[in-house]
């Protein structure tokens, strides 16, 4: 044996202590774990897994995980395709904006979803693309396995994802702590209510946006982040699917060169305003339900995420925000993840549900399934009309998703998905091939109507408010097109606010909302008094060191205040009173609704606060912030209003998209306003009358001669006594006489053709033989008239 030199007795020494650095780091801080070997099973053969070995993706395959406690036998199945090239990824610039991605086809392959042999109700949801990497469902128990970095050996770390430390998921525990923002849109009333099943299924389209320090932490490898985004998503979306809700990946954006907002801000609040600011503003970005900031650092004042509650069909303010720094492992990360997307949906906390820990309680709890109480908290919000864009099924061309035909998500090369053979109850579709049935033109969407689309016009979503548009179906598709509003810092409410997410922002309708319909604003006395305090119960606005009070300026865009009777909170919170001047009461609240979630009671983007301002971030500035920038007069020659899209809406009697000739109104976004009728119409007019004469007259030519003895028989038939007699005269009315000859020739043309009735004719009723007595002489009889002759006039 060849005797190692004192300096290679060094490297080896250096080396030996880098793998246990790496070997402590990696594992020794893992609960209960175990190293282990999956091997590939071929042809009931095994053969070790190599990490590095991406030729082995098949469509079905099997592995065997010896552990412990026994072997697992993973089945797995995989389907291609599941990337569409109209899936949207973006790079994020600071001074440059959105630029498209190319996408590297090697993340289509290595996706895989199964069960565990011989275990029942057991999901195994992972990849192979670099090892096994995923998460492993038995008994109610998840456990987490991935590979060993910088290993080639194949060693895989299989460990229970375990309840953590007590860290707080919505951060601190002190309520008085937390960062408020600006309050959601349209705020919905999360009451526990009793389950109504609802048996649609409802497809939330997620916006991933990674940070640059998440970035950072995957080595800048746009690759390595779309792999972290599939993989979250994938898992998150088993959570929710007992809610029948699916969580489909559409977007994918990352701030590759800087991060646009400060992520490193005081609050959790102020970071997930900013991110609301923000996928607001910035044109060209992909419109989504539920946009979800992924941010490469550890907690805020022990805040690992934040969202805004029931906003999911929120432009703006359906958004929500974790912290995912390179400690947290993926799979532990899904809980967060899921948890914030909740609160999106419209779910509470639910610490005070029995039957144990679930993903909405209040601390990270570790848990990977929903609560019957996050159940009605979601369902109240769909039955209440604050889940419509959950009811159209994604565009299948821009899914980022495994494909699987049976899993009510309509993939790349799928018409249509209704579940499994079992539970498909759709006559429009074939669950066995996930295609349309024969006939069927579609299956679903809002648009869709017995299996073929509703004719063009036809409306889809109403107008919900002097703010919203209506939508209508194109005749071509299933889908209802996507919400659409006017123009943020459009007026309204005689121009004393204006409209903001498709929303008129008035103090009245806020107070109705939060408190009932007996409460209006209080007056402007109430603010000042109130928002100067800088307390839990009028501020504008928070920091780690506690409430900002407002200047007098912005008094009006801090804590809402509002006045009235027995005010009516609809949120658990506590409410304060006070007078200004002795008669004029005032009440605030305090919503205690988490840590997590901002304050419900503050004034609202976009509502008035003087003349032409509005409040905007806490503070009463001009309107122009806002960012409306169209001028009707040039763009809708007047004759209509810009819609989030820049697009015209026009009035009625003008036609899109410049509202300069005459139409039925609406813009190139919303779809056509009116069912043009001309061919059905047309069509009818075709076969109920034209069709029908033209078959009479047809007949009729064809029939002529049949026609024409019939007729001229039916004359001749016809009995004398039945035309009434018409007594001939010798003389004409200029007392000339009649011409007999005529008569004559008459009865010699058509003797051969009438036969004579043999009947005799009728005769005049003959005079009384016992008259009356006369009162005076009567006069002398009659004459007897003679015979009538028959009028040969009359039976011609």
């Amino acid at each position: 044996m060849k005797k190692l030199s004192p300096d290679m007795w060094k490297q080896t020494s250096q080396l030996a202590l880098l793998w246990f650095l790496f070997w402590e780091y990696h594992v020794s801080g893992l609960p209960d774990h175990e190293i282990v070997f999956p091997q590939k099973v071929v042809n009931r053969e095994k053969r070790n897994l190599d990490p590095h070995n991406t030729d082995q993706w098949e469509e079905k395959v099997s592995y065997s995980i010896q552990t412990s406690n026994g072997t697992l036998l993973l089945k797995l199945q995989r389907n291609r395709g599941f990337v569409s090239p109209d899936f949207e990824r973006f790079e994020y610039h600071t001074h440059g904006g959105l630029r498209p991605l190319n996408h590297t086809r090697q993340t289509h392959s290595c996706y895989y979803r199964g069960t565990v042999d011989g275990v029942p109700n057991s999901l195994v949801v992972l990849s192979t693309c670099h090892g096994l990497n995923g998460l492993v469902h038995i008994e109610d128990k998840y456990f987490v396995i991935e590979p060993v970095k910088n290993t080639s050996q194949g060693e895989h770390l299989l460990f229970e994802l375990e309840k953590p430390d007590g860290t707080s998921m919505c951060g601190v525990e002190d309520f008085e702590k937390m960062t408020p923002h600006t309050l959601l849109p349209s705020f919905y009333k999360l009451r526990r209510m009793k389950r109504d099943v609802l048996p649609t299924t409802s497809y939330v389209e997620l916006g991933m946006v990674v940070d640059n320090y998440r970035y950072g932490i995957d080595n800048s490898n746009t690759t390595a982040v779309e792999v972290e985004a599939i993989q979250l998503t994938n898992i998150v979306d088993s959570m929710f699917q007992p809610l029948n809700i699916r969580i489909v990946l559409t977007s994918l954006t990352i701030w590759a060169s800087g991060n646009p907002i400060n992520v490193n801000a005081e609050s959790a609040g102020n970071v997930l305003g900013g991110f609301s600011t923000w996928r607001g503003s910035t044109s060209g970005l992909k419109r989504t339900d539920i946009s979800h900031l992924l941010i490469g650092r550890g907690a805020i004042n022990g805040v690992l995420g934040m969202a805004f509650v029931g906003t999911v069909c929120s432009p703006s303010y359906g958004t929500s925000i974790s912290m995912f720094s390179s400690s947290t492992s993926l799979a532990g990360h899904t809980t967060v993840l899921a948890h914030e997307l909740g609160h999106v949906l419209g779910m509470s906390h639910d610490d005070t549900c029995s039957g144990g820990n679930y993903i909405m309680h209040s601390s990270d709890a570790g848990a990977k399934k929903f609560s019957t109480c996050s159940s009605s908290d979601f369902e109240s919000l769909i039955l209440r009309g604050g889940g419509t864009c959950l009811q159209n099924p994604p565009d299948p061309n821009q899914v980022l998703s495994i494909p699987e035909c049976g899993n009510k998500i309509v993939d790349q090369g799928e018409d249509c998905d209704c579940g499994t053979v079992q539970e498909c109850n759709n006559p429009c579709c074939d669950a066995a091939t996930c295609k349309l049935t024969k006939g069927s033109a579609c299956a679903q969407g809002l648009c869709c109507e017995n299996c073929q689309f509703k004719v063009a016009g036809t409306p889809c979503r109403p107008q919900n408010g002097y703010c919203d548009f209506p939508e209508y179906c194109n005749g071509t598709n299933g889908l209802c097109p996507a919400d659409f509003y006017k123009m943020n810092g459009y007026p309204c409410n005689n121009s004393t606010s204006y409209c903001f997410n498709g929303i008129c922002q008035t103090y009245e309708g806020q107070c109705q909302n939060l408190y009932g319909t007996t409460t209006t604003k209080a007056i402007d006395g109430c603010f000042t008094k109130g928002n100067l305090n800088g307390d839990a119960f009028g501020n504008c606005g928070t920091t780690s060191s506690g409430y900002i009070k407002c200047s007098t300026a912005d008094s009006l865009c801090g804590k809402l205040f509002c006045t009235g009777d027995n005010p009516n909170a609809i949120l658990n919170g506590a409410v304060t009173f006070f007078y200004v001047n002795n008669t004029n009461k005032c009440f605030s609240a305090n919503f205690n609704l988490g840590p997590d979630v901002p304050d419900p009671g503050m004034v609202r983007q976009g509502t008035g606060c003087g003349n032409g301002k509005a409040c905007v971030n806490y503070s009463c500035q001009n309107a122009s912030a806002l960012g409306y920038n169209c001028d009707t007069k040039v763009k809708c020659n007047d004759h209509g209003v810009c819609d989030n899209n820049g697009n015209c809406f026009c009035d009625n009697g003008w036609a899109p998209p410049n509202c300069n000739t005459r139409g039925y109104g609406g813009s190139i976004d919303s779809g056509p306003t009116h069912i043009d009728t001309s061919l059905r119409d047309g069509l009818l007019i075709f076969f109920l009358l034209v069709l029908p004469i033209l078959i009479a007259l047809t007949l009729a030519w064809f029939k002529r001669d049949a026609i024409r003895r019939r007729c001229c028989r039916k004359k001749r038939r016809t009995p004398r006594s039945q035309a009434p007699p018409k007594p001939t005269s010798n003389t004409t009315t200029n007392n000339k006489p009649s011409n007999n000859n005529s008569r004559g020739q008459l009865d010699n043309r058509y003797s051969d053709i009438f036969t004579i009735s043999h009947n005799p004719p009728h005769r005049p009723p003959l005079p009384s033989t016992n008259p009356q007595p006369p009162l005076r002489p009567p006069p002398p009889p009659p004459r007897p008239s003679a015979v009538p002759q028959y009028n040969w006039n009359q039976n011609v």
